[in-house]
Parts: structure tokens; sequence; C-alpha cells
């Protein structure tokens, strides 16, 4: 079962509540995820990191420069992940 933080500041990190949502898949109802449930107050601090690095120099920095093929893979790495639960 794959266990999802949330990614603020260049950090994945717990709910600030420590609250968690279970994801199930739609078949056979199982538990295939579990990922943290961000509220009001993990939404004001993930909008003031990335201000603070857009204002930073991150907003003129070139994507391939920005690790961008570091998340796409990890996005894909999840998603396939993912499909092989839904049969």
């Amino acid at each position: 079962m794959l266990k999802k933080k949330m990614f603020i500041g260049g950090e994945w990190v717990e709910a600030l509540s420590g609250e968690k949502r279970s994801i199930e898949n739609p078949y056979d109802a199982s538990q295939v995820a579990e990922v943290s449930e961000g509220g009001r107050e993990d939404a004001k601090k993930a909008i003031a990191e990335a201000r603070r690095a857009f204002d930073g120099g991150w907003g003129l920095t070139p994507p391939p420069i920005k690790g961008f093929p570091r998340f796409k893979n990890g996005f894909f790495d999840i998603l396939s992940a993912s499909f092989r639960n839904f049969g």
C-alpha cells in the first residue's frame, strides 16, 4: 500500500493536523493508499513556500534545471503502481 505525504517547501511532510485519508480501489473496496489530509493551514504554508521560492528566483529557472524529470518519473511510478491494483 502506498503511503504519501504532501510536498511543501522542498520536503515531504505530514498534514499539520496529522489526519490521513484512505484511498480505496473502486473495484473491490480494498485500501490502495493512505495520504495526508491537508487542511487550511497546510494550504497557507504551501502557498507561502511557493511564493518564497518564486520570489527567490525559482520562477525564472528553466524547467530542466528545476528537476522536472525527477518529479515526472516519480509521478509515473506512483501511477503505474496504482494500475497494478486495478485488476
